[in-house]
C-alpha cells in the first residue's frame, strides 16, 4: 500500500487544519506557562495575605486579550467550516465519475455508471474527481480511505456524498469505521488507482 501524504487534495486540507490547531495550541501553552513561571518567580517572597493595590491596574490589557482571542476563534471557525465544506462537496463535478457505494455486513458493493458492479474493490482512474454516493442496505457503517483522509457514514435509507482525487497510480485500503457486527474487523476493501488508459480497458471489460 502507498501513501500520497499532502499530494491528495483532501488530505492536504486536513493536514493544514491539523497544523494550524497544533501551532496555536503550542503557542497558547508557551504563553500560559511563561506567565505562570514569571508570576511564581516575581511574587515568590511577597506576603500574599497583604491587600493588593489595584489602582494602577488598567483595563486595556484584558480588552486586548479578549479581542485577540475572539478574532482567533472566529478565524478558526471560519477556516474549519470552509475546510469541512471543501472535503465534503466536490469543487467541480464536471467530468467527475459518480459511483454508488452500498455497504452491507460485511463488505462493499461498488456500482459504476455503466452498471458494472464489483464487490470490495473500487477501481478508479488517476487525476479524476471521484464522487461516491454512499448508503447501506442493513446497519450503520462508515466508509473511509485513511490515506486520503476521507470518510462518510453509510446509513440505510440515506445517501452521503464523499469525493477524492488520486494524483497517481497505487493501491490503498478501504475500511469500515463504524462497529457493525461480529465481522466488522474483516470489512476491508481495496482501492485501485489506474492510469486513464488502463482504467478504460478495465471499465469496458466485463471482469475486474
Amino acid at each position: 500500500m502507498q501513501s500520497f501524504a499532502l499530494e491528495v487534495p483532501t488530505a492536504g486540507v486536513w493536514w493544514s487544519l491539523f497544523d494550524i490547531y497544533l501551532v496555536l495550541g503550542v503557542l497558547t501553552a508557551v504563553v500560559v506557562f511563561s506567565i505562570l513561571i514569571y508570576n511564581v518567580w516575581k511574587y515568590r517572597e511577597k506576603n500574599t495575605s497583604a491587600p493588593r493595590d489595584n489602582k494602577d491596574r488598567g483595563k486595556l490589557g484584558p480588552v486586548i486579550i479578549a479581542s485577540v482571542t475572539l478574532f482567533v476563534l472566529f478565524g478558526l471557525a471560519y477556516y474549519t467550516f470552509g475546510a469541512i465544506s471543501y472535503m465534503t462537496i466536490p469543487p467541480n463535478q464536471n467530468g467527475a465519475m459518480q459511483i454508488k457505494v452500498t455497504a452491507f455486513q460485511w463488505g462493499w458493493n461498488f456500482t459504476y455508471p455503466n452498471g458494472k458492479s464489483v464487490l470490495n474493490e473500487l477501481t478508479v482512474p488517476a487525476n479524476t474527481t471521484i464522487v461516491l454516493n454512499i448508503t447501506s442496505r442493513d446497519v450503520f457503517h462508515s466508509f473511509g480511505i485513511p490515506d486520503f483522509k476521507v470518510k462518510a457514514d453509510a446509513i440505510p435509507g440515506r445517501h452521503n456524498t464523499l469525493w477524492f482525487l488520486a494524483p497517481q497510480q497505487g493501491t490503498f485500503v478501504i475500511r469500515c469505521y463504524e462497529l457493525c457486527g461480529v465481522g466488522h474487523s474483516y470489512m476491508v476493501g481495496t482501492l485501485r488507482v489506474l492510469d486513464k488508459q488502463q482504467f478504460q480497458q478495465w471499465y469496458g471489460a466485463g471482469g475486474s
